[in-house]
C-alpha cells in the first residue's frame, strides 16, 4: 500500500522529468540549439502548473464531497438557491 502511494506521488514527476532529459539529448536545428534549457524549462513549466491545477481542483472537489456528508450527518438540509440541481 506505502509503495502504490510512493509511486503514485513520484510518478508524474519521474515522467516530466524523463521527457525534460530526452529533450536535452535529441539534437536539435542549429537556429534553435542555443535555447535548448529555455525549451526544457518552458515544457517543465507548463506540465507542473497543468499538474497543480488539476490536482487543485480535485483536492477542492473533494473537500466538497466530504463536507456533504458531515452537514448531512448532522441534519443540515442543502438548498438550492439558484435551481441549478437537475
Amino acid at each position: 500500500m506505502i509503495l502504490k502511494i510512493l509511486l503514485l506521488i513520484l510518478l508524474i514527476p519521474i515522467i516530466i522529468l524523463s521527457i525534460v532529459l530526452i529533450m536535452n539529448i535529441l539534437p536539435l536545428p542549429a537556429s534553435i540549439d542555443g535555447i535548448r534549457d529555455q525549451i526544457a524549462a518552458g515544457f517543465f513549466s507548463l506540465i507542473y502548473l497543468t499538474w497543480i491545477f488539476f490536482y487543485t481542483v480535485y483536492s477542492f472537489r473533494r473537500a466538497g464531497r466530504i463536507l456533504d456528508d458531515v452537514c448531512l450527518a448532522s441534519g443540515l438540509e442543502f438548498t438550492d438557491p439558484g435551481g441549478l440541481s437537475a
